[in-house]
């Protein structure tokens, strides 16, 4: 008997199947079949086939899912899916979509799991019941191979189980193995046949009446920066928004740019809260910093081995084949490890603590922001924001010897990344920070390629003193490759701090503070 699988919930994990959903929404006219068309250009339209269903949409209230793109359901025959992720391009709508096996009586964790970020505590109810009479027809490729599916679905909205609505929809949907570009192909065949395209509204925004209702997916964030309370709230906007849409790919551990992306934004947050916690309440802000290094320090754990784990197996490819299989053996120690950190991370991320963060950071969007007693409003309060951690790190970089430590680079690293971060923070406000905050960024990177190849040669010495004789040879050679990295990163890095001193503050505060003069 197989052992039944349990996820962090203790329930029952159910199958699950992920893919990328590539379509495109039309409007078709009434007297449009697709049988009668012929799409040419090397394609064909296979034989139709006609399917029934009920679909149910679930949401909490005030429509946390609907307004941040996303949707959760179950459909007969198909089970539950969640769809996140929303993007349009090419006048098509590309989404994640995750498939869930079980029965109607009750939402899987998996689904609500991945929707946890958005949901938070708010219950699910059921907002939208569909009968839908959808209508099949493969495109095929000359040898034979499906590419799409274009689907005219007929819709009746329920309502205590009567017919209330009814609208027809026509969708162009790519098959895993498409091209991106076949989308706007198909789409201008049926042009041709009189379909037009539509703004993509979802069917459930279309079964609850909010076609076109753009305030209830848009998030309501300033259109223009025109003070600083407006550049406090929007960097707070996008960090949220980052931590949110990255949070189911986290959930899921399939793709390390979810993690990286998620701790980027929390550590931003925090570079940009310390930054602008002079104008703030102090309290609050030391608070939530708090907060966001906790969360931080989890997901950075994971992004940390995952970084380490891919630049050695990178080292490892270039070794000969026998030395590479040893050296392969040499990295299990490695994934074990990570695998035990992604397992840390999960509990984190669905923590009461986790949740509160998130709520703490959309209140503050609420405003108004706490602000601190002796606050200086306007530009005035930016260049004294931006001188201090760039005269601690000019002061740094000025005090160090000859042939500097791992461990001052590191340091120097760190406060780079602190002028790079405010500057980019006040960017809105004073567009000419953006050049000095690029030249930071170029040192903060190579920097950051001697401390990851640091941080690698510290693994490899401590991973080859407890494996075998052999596995402790390949990790000398690794360590050798490691060792040449760092030294051509410590090579680069006094010429990228002189480019960082071509667009030192001076130069461009200075002309602010004229400019601001000349206008009193």
């Amino acid at each position: 008997m197989q052992k039944e699988e349990l996820n962090h919930a203790g329930q029952a994990v159910g199958s699950r199947s992920t893919r990328l959903e590539r379509e495109a929404k039309l409007d078709a006219p009434a007297g449009l079949h697709l049988a009668a068309i012929e799409l040419g250009g090397g394609l064909a339209c296979g034989s139709a086939a006609i399917k029934r269903h009920e679909t149910v949409y679930y949401d909490s209230d005030d429509l946390r899912l609907v307004r941040n793109g996303a949707s959760l359901r179950y459909r007969t025959g198909e089970g539950w899916t969640v769809k996140i992720g929303r993007e349009e391009r090419g006048g098509g709508l590309f989404r994640q979509e995750h498939t869930i096996a079980g029965g109607r009586e009750q939402v899987p964790f998996e689904a609500t799991d991945l929707v946890q970020a958005l949901l938070r505590r708010a219950p699910l109810k059921e907002i939208a019941s569909l009968r839908t009479v959808r209508r099949t027809v493969p495109v095929l490729a000359s040898e034979g191979q499906k590419l799409a599916e274009i689907v005219d679905d007929s819709v009746t909205v329920l309502r205590d189980g009567l017919p209330k609505q009814h609208f027809r929809e026509l969708e162009v949907e790519l098959s895993d193995i498409a091209p991106d570009e076949l989308l706007p192909r198909l789409v201008e065949m049926l042009n041709a046949h009189g379909a037009t395209l539509t703004d993509q509204t979802p069917k459930v925004l279309r079964a609850l009446g909010l076609a076109g209702n753009a305030t209830v997916v848009e998030r309501q964030t300033p259109k223009r920066i025109s003070s600083v309370d407006d550049l406090v709230l929007s960097f707070l906007r996008h960090g949220l928004d980052a931590i949110v849409s990255n949070d189911p790919g986290v959930r899921l551990g399939e793709d390390p740019e979810c993690v990286h992306q998620a701790r980027v934004a929390t550590r931003r947050l925090r570079s940009d809260l310390r930054v602008f916690r002079p104008l703030l309440d102090r309290s609050w802000v030391d608070q939530l910093r708090g907060e966001l290094q906790w969360l931080g320090g989890a997901l950075g754990a994971v992004r940390d081995d995952e970084v380490l784990l891919a630049r050695l197996h990178d080292r490892v490819v270039q070794l000969s084949a026998e030395d590479a299989e040893t050296g392969d053996r040499l990295l299990d120690l490695l994934r074990t490890r990570l695998e035990e950190r992604r397992s840390e991370l999960q509990i984190v991320l669905r923590s009461d603590r986790y949740i509160d963060l998130l709520d703490g950071l959309e209140d503050a969007l609420k405003g108004p922001l706490p602000k601190a007693e002796a606050a200086r409003p306007g530009l005035s309060a930016l260049p004294g924001l931006v001188r201090k951690p760039w005269r601690q790190l000019r002061r740094s970089v000025s005090s160090l010897p000859a042939n500097p430590a791992d461990s001052q680079l590191h340091a120097i690293r760190i406060q780079a990344k602190r002028c790079r971060y405010v500057a980019e923070a006040i960017s809105p406000l004073v567009p000419r920070s953006a050049r000095f905050a690029a030249r930071c960024r170029e040192l903060q990177d190579v920097l950051g390629e001697h401390q990851d190849s640091i941080v690698a040669q510290v693994w490899l010495r401590e991973a080859g003193s407890r494996t075998s004789a052999r596995e402790g040879v390949v990790a000398g050679q690794l360590l050798a490759l490691e060792a040449d990295a760092a030294a051509a990163a410590r090579a680069r890095w006094p010429k990228v701090w002189r480019r960082v001193l071509e667009r030192r503050p001076a130069t461009w505060l200075n002309k602010m503070r004229l400019k601001r003069a000349a206008s009193k």
